[in-house]
């Protein structure tokens, strides 16, 4: 199998080989694959049957899979496999926070729209009153704006007894804004924990990512090579999970 040449890959780049099978692993670091997750599942019979069989074994040696050479794929396989274990669970999390901090903001929005209502009858005719309470116009539609609203809603009416009064007979007292400025900061905690899980979860992405690619680069090498190794022995080929059409 020894043989010298070259082989041309795009934009006119020379690629000198020495080996059929060093042939096989230029051309298809040319190729673009990506593996799916019922796939990379599927790639644990690799290692589980080589280790089986003496005689796939020694026919991967011959081209270069070696003991060593397997165990390395086996350590890329399993760094794969546990970022994609953190990766599913750190999604989960993520969405369990997000779910958590949508619940908290629904409700605490719903309270202050009716509160918001309420003080905007009482004060229709303050103008400067309604500017002060943050309530003048439509409410802002991105949350963070919408919370720095309330907060400086509930904080002036906690502030300024005054304008609270009024509101007293509408169920607005000193007692619903201090339950509201708690559920404000549960809400804001909420929002916290779930900005953190969410960073989490796309570090464990890209971390997954990567594993992937690194095992990825491997395996495509891996059954290049393996395809020529066990040629006339389709058997030992679909063994470690390369269908061979008949």
């Amino acid at each position: 199998l020894q043989a010298k040449g070259v082989i041309r890959s795009g934009k006119g780049v020379q690629i000198v080989y020495g080996t059929q099978a060093e042939t096989y692993k230029n051309k298809i670091k040319m190729a673009f694959y990506r593996i799916t997750t019922e796939k990379f599942k599927n790639y644990s019979f690799i290692f589980e049957n080589i280790s089986k069989n003496d005689v796939l074994k020694k026919e991967l040696a011959e081209y270069g899979y070696s003991d060593k050479e397997i165990a390395q794929g086996k350590a890329l396989y399993d760094t794969a496999a546990q970022m994609y274990e953190t990766n599913k669970r750190e999604t989960s999390e993520e969405a369990l926070a997000y779910n958590e901090f949508s619940k908290k903001l629904e409700a605490f929005k719903n309270v202050y729209a009716t509160d918001r209502k309420k003080a905007k009858i009482i004060y229709k005719e303050e103008p400067k009153i309604l500017i002060a309470l943050h309530i003048k116009g439509v409410a802002p539609l991105r949350t963070n704006k919408l919370l720095e609203d309330i907060e400086a809603f509930y904080k002036e009416l906690k502030a300024k007894p005054d304008l609270l009064t009024p509101l007293n007979k509408l169920k607005i007292t000193a007692e619903h804004i201090e339950t509201q400025l708690t559920a404000l900061a549960d809400v804001k905690q909420a929002e916290a924990t779930y900005v953190l899980e969410r960073g989490e979860s796309q570090q464990a992405t890209k971390d997954k990512d990567t594993a992937f690619a690194a095992f990825e680069k491997w395996v495509r090498e891996f059954y290049a090579i393996a395809k020529i190794a066990l040629e006339d022995k389709p058997q030992l080929l679909e063994s470690i999970g390369k269908f061979v059409r008949s």
